[in-house]
């Protein structure tokens, strides 16, 4: 694809009518992970939220100047994670490298010395991730001393112009969130500092969301409090003695159409009780100005104690009210990993498509006579699942035993799929099997499809002790057993054609 670059002026010019509010297809319900492993990720999925806050740090990533580590700093592991189990991301791009800070400055909070340094890590950023970043948000909280060194024009100048410039000459379409502010009582910088440096920059149209951060706040006396749920939409939304309103804000900025994403809230308390939690997503997503919701955090850590999930890995009542909560209308199960390939299969005697420990499809040729199939999708997820592939054959043999299909609950990663599992699979002649691994076979019938005319979508569910099958979306077979109970996930075929699609829900 041909890359190209724009200046700041010709951006402006060619976006200087009103840019229309970017809307998200589903409300987000998301929570700030930041660079979380392949089982944290799951704990969200379990939890029904669809959107991941993730942390890229320019200081870890580009520690050296021109050099990108983009798997030490754990975040491509985390990228992968999240896009692997079908989450949307919106990566929170920010902090200084030491060798970046402009003189007499320190900390990852101080100011670039030169713009185009942070311009190009972006740049390089948004190019490495394209089409994977939902959402992009500049900084974290330039208003707080400890996150941001300079002052609010600054802000602008040197930091959001040159990456909203950098992420749209990669892609015009992406989805830009800032100023991403703190709601604390006493920021080192006002509100109004950072609406009127986008207004006077006319950089208004390089925003598509307002990001802003609130908490509970305790204090009493004259200001009042704003505890629980409500207490936090309230302070967001009226304000109180002391303090206006964040919306109060918004509203007198030429950013007050531009939907809201309340990027970071939670309770001060670190009291993450089951009512609280939904019910912070509950008040907050039905109001037609905020889009999105991020709980703070996914994880314990030693200092805040906030998270959902303690860290030996268990749910606090929070987190577990909200994997028990029924999802609203409209609202689809989330899938544990989502893949999609696209490219034509050399034919070989068969091929094991799986998810790599980085979370990707990888496809692996098997060749040996005793036909064994040592490949097992990894960290995937164990329990009762759905897996759906989109699949067709694409060799030239002619016999009928060709087939493509889905493989579900192994429950062994050292055995091969003959061993343990369920294999669910179609043959070039219409028939359709259900295996119990190694060689029961719980169900057969003739389907009249041939995989190697058309793709053909196969679903293999695998609820409790009861298994169904199905084509294109309909039921074609079913059959009850209770042998296997855990395990991982994959799909097995002879041959694939271009731009196939595997996705994994977990049932419950």
């Amino acid at each position: 694809m041909t890359r190209f670059r724009l200046a700041l002026g010709l951006i402006l010019a060619a976006l200087a009518m009103e840019a229309p509010a970017q809307r998200l297809a589903l409300p987000v319900r998301g929570v700030n992970v930041h660079t979380a492993s392949g089982p944290e990720m799951n704990e969200v999925v379990r939890m029904k939220l669809n959107w991941v806050r993730i942390d890229v740090n320019w200081a870890d990533v580009e520690a050296v100047r021109g050099v990108y580590d983009w798997q030490g700093s754990w975040l491509e592991p985390a990228i992968d994670a999240a896009v692997s189990r079908g989450l949307s991301i919106y990566a929170n791009i920010g902090t200084t490298p030491a060798w970046a800070c402009r003189a007499g400055s320190t900390g990852q909070n101080c100011v670039p010395k030169d713009p185009a340094d942070w311009e190009k890590f972006v740049r390089a950023f948004a190019t490495r991730y394209r089409g994977l970043i939902g959402i992009h948000g500049i900084w974290n909280e330039p208003n707080v001393g400890v996150f941001w060194q300079g002052d609010a024009l600054e802000y602008v100048t040197t930091i959001l112009e040159p990456a909203a410039r950098a992420i749209r000459e990669v892609d015009i379409d992406a989805r830009i969130a800032a100023p991403d502010l703190s709601a604390t009582d006493s920021p080192r910088i006002g509100p109004k500092a950072f609406f009127d440096a986008i207004a006077n920059r006319k950089a208004t149209d390089l925003v598509d969301f307002v990001s802003w951060h609130v908490y509970e706040e305790g204090g009493g006396g004259l200001c009042g409090s704003f505890n629980g749920p409500g207490g936090i939409y309230k302070r967001f939304f009226e304000g109180g003695f002391c303090d206006r309103s964040q919306v109060y804000w918004i509203d007198r900025s030429t950013l007050k159409d531009r939907p809201i994403l309340i990027t970071e809230t939670g309770f001060a308390s670190g009291g993450a009780d089951a009512a609280s939690v939904t019910s912070l997503y509950d008040v907050f997503l039905p109001n037609g100005r905020v889009e999105g919701l991020f709980f703070y955090e996914l994880m314990d850590n030693s200092g805040t104690r906030l998270g959902l999930v303690r860290d030996d890995g268990t749910r606090k009542a929070g987190g577990d009210a909200l994997a028990r909560r029924e999802l609203p209308p409209g609202e689809a199960p989330l899938p544990l990993m989502r893949e999609s390939f696209d490219r034509a299969w050399m034919p070989t005697l068969y091929r094991w498509t799986v998810s790599s420990s980085a979370y990707r499809i990888r496809a692996l040729a098997l060749e040996n006579s005793q036909k064994e199939f040592r490949a097992t999708v990894k960290d995937v997820v164990s329990g009762d699942m759905e897996i759906t592939a989109t699949v067709q054959m694409t060799s030239d043999l002619k016999w009928p035993w060709n087939w493509v299909g889905v493989m579900a609950r192994t429950q062994d990663p050292g055995h091969g799929f003959r061993e343990t599992g369920y294999l669910a699979f179609l043959r070039a002649n219409g028939g359709l099997g259900l295996f119990r691994a190694p060689d029961t076979v719980l169900g057969y019938v003739e389907t009249g499809i041939n995989p190697k005319e058309r793709p053909v979508r196969i679903t293999l569910r695998a609820d409790r002790d009861f298994l169904t099958v199905s084509i294109d979306g309909e039921e074609v077979l079913s059959a009850q057993d209770g042998t296997y109970t855990t395990g991982y996930c994959g799909v097995q075929h002879y041959s694939l054609a271009r731009t196939q699609e595997v996705v994994v829900t977990e049932l419950r």
